[in-house]
């Protein structure tokens, strides 16, 4: 409800930018905060208590730990209209509509097209990518835990955490074997399957959540290509 609230304010505000309807927006932002806040509060407050129940079997432990990882199976897409005016209602429906809308999203209308010459920006040359486990070890370290996991279901917050991982009775350190993985990848011009595979997930944008025109694709791609990604983009740059 407060997020339909603050559309609908977003909606007046934008095509009139007044003093009058800022400080509404402000105020609707303001709500949704404290709203996400008191969302969260319970949400661990929940999870804490059927935790310490002692009846929490093996399926709803994994239950718990895929949606503390950002991976969750909940139906989160209402209803969807079809354009002869029926509803889809099946989970298999409504993801077949999405995808033929963003199918049609990304269509080109001239793919035979040649694209244009531009001119060289640099006379540089990069001759070869050194990966070291120091950076890795970095990235690891920054990683936004928050994040969402990718096709690979790999989460962030467990390579954050067993990135250097250095306990009494545990040893968990990743960033030397995934320094040698990356290595080999740019040494052998192999890129692994699992990372070209992404996950496209239908996000809301504005209005009805019923129409198939309001929502846009985000791609979510493994957390550990997206690491190397950046490895070779800040040699590149």
């Amino acid at each position: 409800m407060a997020v339909e609230a603050n559309n609908k304010v977003w909606g007046r505000f934008k095509p009139h930018p007044s003093v009058h309807n800022r400080n509404i927006h402000r105020q609707s932002c303001r709500i949704i905060k404290e709203v996400q806040k008191w969302a969260i509060s319970r949400w661990e407050s929940e999870t804490r208590r059927k935790l310490a129940s002692g009846r929490v079997g093996s399926k709803v432990w994994w239950s718990l730990v895929k949606n503390r990882q950002g991976y969750s199976s909940e139906d989160t897409i209402p209803p969807l209209n079809r354009k002869d005016g029926t509803v889809a209602t099946s989970n298999q429906v409504k993801a077949a509509l999405l995808a033929n809308h963003f199918a049609a999203m990304m269509q080109v209308t001239d793919p035979e097209r040649q694209p244009p010459h531009l001119a060289p920006s640099t006379v540089s040359r990069m001759t070869e990518v050194v990966i070291k486990q120091a950076q890795v070890l970095h990235l690891l370290n920054t990683l936004d835990t928050s994040k969402a996991v990718g096709p690979d279901k790999v989460s962030p917050r467990l390579l954050r955490s067993c990135a250097d991982l250095r306990t009494r009775f545990l040893l968990l350190l990743l960033a030397p074997p995934l320094t040698c993985l990356f290595q080999l990848c740019l040494v052998q011009e192999i890129w692994p399957s699992l990372w070209k595979k992404v996950d496209f997930v239908p996000v809301h944008k504005k209005k009805s959540r019923s129409l198939v025109g309001n929502y846009r694709p985000v791609s979510l791609l493994s957390i550990t290509d997206k690491i190397l990604e950046s490895l070779i983009a800040q040699q590149i740059i």
